[in-house]
């Protein structure tokens, strides 16, 4: 069996299904300024419900989106350099 989803990476509104009150919901927190924290088992899909909240029209263009992946960091300071290397790749890109 084939699986119809893809892994690994966010690809597009088109293959992004079922979320929308979900979207809606943090489309409607940053917008309004608001704090958010996902919470859920791994595997569920929350990294791919922000990329696909970024790319909203509400907020793509309107804002400067950073996602920073800290899986991996183990201490302050690689969470820094993670934090560090994507606001800079997210400032070079504007």
């Amino acid at each position: 069996i084939i699986n119809p989803f893809f892994i690994g990476r966010y690809a597009g509104e088109h293959y992004f299904c079922d979320r929308e009150k979900d979207t809606e919901t943090l489309v409607k927190h940053i917008v309004n300024g608001r704090n958010v924290a996902l919470i859920s088992p791994r595997r569920i899909g929350k990294s791919w419900l922000i990329h696909h909240t970024f790319t909203q029209p509400e907020i793509n263009g309107r804002y400067t989106t950073i996602y920073v992946d800290i899986y991996a960091t183990r201490n302050l300071i690689k969470f820094a350099m993670a934090l560090a290397q994507c606001i800079g790749k997210a400032v070079r890109a504007d």
